[in-house]
């Protein structure tokens, strides 16, 4: 496989403004493998070509689509006039901006819990009314470009709402599978708190002193926002901040296992291929700047 590299939101996004960016590509043959420090949401609109990430490979068609987390690698190969439309907004939006948001179960899972449950990446397809409102949003982000009026940063903010709205209806769920409800807000809390400090000594008693909730009826709630059990989600947590931590910085696997929290280094081995699909060390060799 080419050579990877890893694309900045701190290259990417103005600091004077949202962190939110669009751009349309139009990718002939095939595209270096990357991961982003970022969210993108990725519209196939026209041509051919393959995607391939840690999970396998998908032939496109237009109106596939895709959510990645941050540390989620993936590449376009084989393609022919495939014309891509990315939406790529930082991960600090999800704590503050689009936090409240996050209530809402679709949502959370086009952001969290379906893409934290499918190894960073959530697929998708969208019928053509659904692909044309959405590419009319982006058209929109896309035109706003960077104006320096803080009005036009809140209509990018307001326009990149109404597509994550489409993009969520689009994978909702069976409803038999999500709570027929907004997501408990202790809930809401505790994942914000993990968030900001993965690496902290957690175990479901702590989470559950923290939330203020009995232990069995947190994991349920938990697993109902998320997909995963409390433990697993701190797991991911600390894998993505691993990731981070292997292209930035010139530590050792060792030392990364630890310092996200994961002490046992056979252990942080094992989940970090599950997670990823290859090594620590074959990660870091594959997207670290060079």
């Amino acid at each position: 496989m080419a050579s990877k590299t890893r694309y900045r939101g701190r290259k990417l996004f103005s600091a004077r403004h949202l962190p939110i960016t669009v751009s349309v590509h139009r990718v002939m043959g095939d595209l270096t493998p990357h991961d982003h420090d970022f969210v993108e949401a990725v519209l196939i609109l026209s041509g051919d070509g393959t995607h391939r990430t840690a999970e396998g490979a998908q032939t496109l068609l237009p109106g596939d689509g895709f959510l990645l987390r941050p540390g989620a690698w993936h590449t376009f190969e084989g393609c022919t006039n495939l014309v891509v439309y990315n939406a790529c907004f930082g991960v600090g939006l999800l704590r503050r901006e689009l936090s409240g948001l996050l209530h809402e179960p679709t949502l959370h899972h086009l952001l969290v819990a379906g893409p934290l449950a499918s190894g960073g990446i959530l697929s998708f397809r969208l019928e053509p009314p659904t692909l044309q409102a959405c590419r009319a949003s982006l058209e929109t982000i896309e035109g706003l470009g960077d104006s320096p009026d803080p009005l036009d940063g809140i209509e990018k903010l307001g326009l990149l709402v109404q597509l994550l709205a489409r993009l969520a209806r689009a994978v909702a769920p069976a409803p038999e599978t999500v709570e027929a409800r907004t997501l408990h807000p202790a809930i809401q809390a505790l994942l914000a708190r993990i968030e900001a400090d993965p690496t902290r000594e957690w175990s479901l008693p702590r989470l559950a002193d923290v939330a203020n909730l009995e232990k069995s009826y947190l994991a349920r709630l938990f697993k109902a926002a998320t997909g995963l059990a409390p433990l697993a989600y701190v797991a991911r947590a600390r894998l993505e901040m691993a990731a981070s931590l292997l292209l930035r910085t010139p530590l050792t696997v060792r030392e990364i296992s630890e310092q996200v929290g994961i002490t046992d280094p056979n252990l942080f081995a094992r989940r970090f291929r599950t997670h990823f699909g290859l090594s620590a060390t074959a990660y870091r060799d594959r997207f670290a700047p060079k």
